[in-house]
């Protein structure tokens, strides 16, 4: 099993000093794990602006990794729009050939991902190493 490093090549960070400038209620910070970009999801990802930036952060790191994990073990909720914006992920992945797993979700989240059917378009893990080790070794 991999080991998640915080020793990383390349690293972004939302900080919560940051999030709260911009009056986010959502930080993000950005961990490389082997070949697997994982990205760290404190907050609440909720209509307009946290939705919107998730998207955009995850959607920019899509070109240069084609393993993702989500880990939303500090997400306190995710609206509708927020659900809208893992569909967009979704199809963003799939056109970019890019693998997303969500990992470690709150059982409230979960619950929300399974009432919409969301659980069953993602994979969902219980920890963020179950779901590094769900994807496929990476041959150069």
């Amino acid at each position: 099993m991999s080991e998640i490093s915080n020793c990383v090549l390349w690293e972004e960070t939302v900080t919560p000093q940051e999030a709260k400038a911009k009056k986010l209620r959502l930080s993000l910070e950005i961990r490389l794990a082997n070949d697997v970009m994982i990205v760290v999801c404190t907050g609440r990802i909720v209509y307009r602006d946290e939705a919107a930036v998730l998207s955009d952060r995850v959607a920019r790191l899509m070109p240069d990794f084609r393993q993702l994990v989500l880990d939303l073990s500090g997400v306190e909720m995710v609206d509708s729009a927020g659900l809208g914006e893992f569909v967009v992920l979704h199809k963003q992945a799939a056109a970019s050939r890019c693998s997303i797993r969500l990992a470690a979700p709150r059982n409230h989240v979960r619950r929300v991902f399974e009432l919409t059917r969301l659980a069953s378009v993602f994979e969902v893990h219980s920890t963020v190493e179950q779901a590094i080790g769900s994807f496929e070794p990476q041959f150069a």
